[in-house]
């Protein structure tokens, strides 16, 4: 029972660290791609 407990931890650590290392990837991402500006075509004049 307590070696399934430690297992269970171990998951639940290496998931919280997965999600972290996930949030700073999307975080740069975001970076990275904040200097592209998209305009629906809607928007754009036919002049």
């Amino acid at each position: 029972m307590d070696q399934v407990i430690r297992n269970n931890a171990a998951v639940v650590e290496q998931a919280a660290q997965a999600a972290f290392s996930l949030g700073e990837q999307v975080a740069a991402q975001r970076h990275a791609i904040a200097v592209f500006e998209v305009h629906s075509p809607a928007s754009e004049t036919t002049n």
